[in-house]
């Protein structure tokens, strides 16, 4: 990933630091900055740079996300929250960004770390759920989620315990 700016966020600069951004260019975008891309993203704060980006996308056939600008643009990205392998992603089809923004940040809010083991243990113990009838499997599952096993997560338990807690449901 690229990203053209003078200026960047802290976050961003979070981001290039840990390696998740192959290159900063710290300027002013170029119509030719979308030459040899699969996908750009309009995501400034100034909506004649986006326009510039999306027009520059368009004469390329490039696609083209402009961020917080629903309508604009060829496409529209979900809102995500990723907790280890369990994503949860929200839209309003560009409908309201505002919302789905505001959804992902309760999103973020609901599902806490905590599921990330949750599902950990789940695929641990997956070959032996799905060896149980399909109403036995989502009572395991609901007991899961429902149950203590979550509850003991977000106070501190760690994965060894809930999947011991887990395989004694499975025995009963």
């Amino acid at each position: 990933m690229k990203v053209i700016s003078p200026e960047i966020s802290p976050r961003m600069k979070e981001l290039i630091a840990s390696g998740a951004v192959d290159e900063h260019l710290p300027r002013h975008f170029e119509p030719a900055d979308v030459d040899g891309c699969r996908m750009v993203v309009a995501a400034t704060d100034e909506p004649e740079v986006n326009r510039r980006v999306l027009d520059a996308a368009d004469s390329a056939g490039v696609l083209c996300n402009v961020a917080g600008r629903g309508g604009r643009g060829h496409i529209q990205l979900p809102g995500s929250v990723t907790r280890g392998p369990l994503s949860i992603s929200v839209s309003t089809s560009g409908a309201s960004p505002s919302l789905t923004r505001r959804l992902r940040e309760r999103l973020e809010g609901e599902f806490g770390p905590e599921w990330a083991k949750l599902v950990g243990v789940l695929s641990e113990l997956r070959s032996e759920i799905q060896s149980l009838p399909p109403e036995r499997r989502d009572q395991i599952v609901d007991t899961a989620i429902d149950g203590m096993p979550l509850a003991m997560l977000a106070g501190g338990a760690d994965a060894e315990m809930i999947r011991d807690y887990l395989r004694r449901e499975l025995e009963s």
